[in-house]
């Protein structure tokens, strides 16, 4: 596994995987997932994992236990980031023969792992931005300080949500589009971001032509989608 990879699915593993001590004692990794193809990919980097359908959640679950997850442990020791999954990552060593860790600074892969698992995107009428939901706050914190975005909490679900506009993480927003490995969640970024694109056009449409959106919406002969690109280098 390449050191980006291993910062992937640790990012990854913060998201949607858990840590735990099971069965006689033996320390276990699992990934929990609607779909199944980013489990696969998992799969295809780390081998003696075993996937399954959870029928009463309709989900995939992927699992490492025993010797098969040692080397999972181990990667996720060199570039853990949240205090929660430290505490549980702690807690498994002893029984696995391994030191205590330490947290880490976030890499891009780590965070690109991290939103394949809790992040998505968002066409608001505010713009395009992009968000990862978290029980816990710390981890959102230290995106927020190396990407800006707000974070607001939702009393409702009782978590926490952090949103960047795209305009303002324009490298961020790149990577996930080159590096990501959720096929579905960046399908609908690109989605979106095409719809942002076409209502540039018509903004610009508008005011080329001094129109109202009212006045807009009765013309007959409206412009096509041109070769308009998200301009991520201004400020939201």
């Amino acid at each position: 596994m390449t050191k980006q990879e291993e910062q992937w699915i640790t990012g990854f593993a913060e998201g949607d995987g858990s840590v735990g001590v099971y069965h006689n004692n033996q320390p276990e990794v699992k990934f929990n997932q609607k779909e199944r193809n980013v489990l696969d990919y998992i799969s295809s980097i780390a081998s003696g994992g075993h996937i399954y359908r959870h029928s009463p959640s309709d989900t995939y679950q992927m699992s490492y236990m025993g010797s098969h997850c040692m080397e999972l442990l181990t990667i996720f020791s060199k570039h853990v980031v949240s205090e929660h999954f430290l505490q549980r990552l702690n807690y498994a060593p002893p029984f696995a023969s391994l030191p205590l860790t330490t947290k880490h600074e976030p890499t891009l892969d780590w965070v690109i792992g991290f939103w394949d698992a809790e992040g998505t995107s968002q066409n608001a009428r505010a713009g395009l931005h992009i968000t990862i939901e978290q029980m816990q706050r710390d981890v959102l914190d230290t995106l927020q300080k190396l990407y800006k975005g707000g974070i607001s909490r939702h009393k409702s679900m009782n978590s926490f949500q952090w949103r960047v506009y795209c305009t303002t993480a324009r490298d961020l927003t790149t990577a996930i589009l080159e590096r990501s490995h959720n096929p579905t969640k960046t399908a609908q970024l690109h989605r979106h971001i095409e719809e942002y694109e076409q209502k540039a056009l018509v903004r610009e449409y508008i005011d080329k032509h001094h129109l109202t959106l009212e006045t807009f919406t009765r013309t007959k002969e409206k412009p096509t989608p041109s070769s308009l690109h998200l301009d991520v280098g201004e400020g939201a």
